[in-house]
């Protein structure tokens, strides 16, 4: 992982990176925790100046219902989460009322399993420097989402959702991805129509389905003064895509 040194005028600054290093991330001594501790407080604090903006949007999306949960967890001793931590997010998704709908399902049908909207702090992007901050539409974490994965790769075989949803995605422009059983390509970079209804056809769902865009970690966009207007501006892009590809099922 290459670090630029960074400025105090960027929201996430260099330290706040480092916790995401090889040799952190299998971790977790107090030194480490406490690093950890520090970027999530700084997600909770740019959720405090995101929540009333989506909210002033009237978009159908939520907040985790728990406070422990709003952003993911920093300790590996929890029990749901993998032996290693080498991201950090913050996210938004179905409300507690639609998912209420889910759990009569399935007591497995909890926030994380569904679509959701995040801002990520990263050691793992995949960028050049590998490590950043990303502004994404999770359709699915690995082995989870499972209600709106069945939903996209059935209704991908209609003419007409294929065809919005594609346009919807080359809409979002440079610097936007789709990422899909880990292998991640350029929303522009696809030859037609058909070559991207086929890439969403491989989701297996063994790992992240993803449409989003990351931001190096010098990247103007993600100063202090800015940051909350650059994840406001990403999610309203996003957010189009998040209210297509929800299930409708349910």
């Amino acid at each position: 992982m290459i670090l630029p040194d960074l400025s105090n005028d960027y929201y996430f600054i260099k330290e706040d990176y480092e916790t995401f290093l090889p040799n952190k991330i299998e971790s977790n001594t107090p030194e480490v925790l406490k690093e950890r501790k520090n970027v999530k407080i700084k997600l909770e604090d740019l959720h405090h100046d995101i929540y009333p903006v989506i909210k002033s949007k009237r978009w159908n999306i939520d907040k985790h219902n728990h406070p422990l949960h709003l952003t993911s967890s920093i300790d590996l001793n929890n029990a749901y989460i993998p032996n290693r931590i080498n991201s950090i997010w913050l996210h938004y998704g179905k409300t507690e009322a639609e998912l209420k709908k889910f759990k009569k399902l399935s007591e497995k049908e909890t926030f994380i399993n569904h679509i959701r909207l995040q801002v990520i702090v990263s050691g793992n992007l995949r960028s050049s420097r590998l490590c950043g901050v990303g502004t994404w539409l999770v359709v699915g974490k690995a082995n989870g989402g499972y209600w709106d994965r069945s939903y996209v790769k059935q209704e991908i075989r209609n003419a007409n959702f294929s065809q919005k949803f594609y346009n919807f995605l080359i809409n979002l422009g440079n610097g936007y991805f789709i990422r899909i059983n880990g292998i991640k390509r350029n929303v522009n970079d696809f030859d037609n129509e058909q070559d991207f209804i086929d890439f969403v056809r491989t989701d297996t769902n063994d790992e992240y389905f993803i449409i989003g865009k990351d931001f190096e970690p010098d990247d103007h966009a993600l100063k202090s003064d800015v940051i909350v207007d650059t994840v406001i501006n990403e999610f309203d892009k996003l957010y189009v895509l998040y209210d297509f590809l929800k299930t409708k099922y349910v």
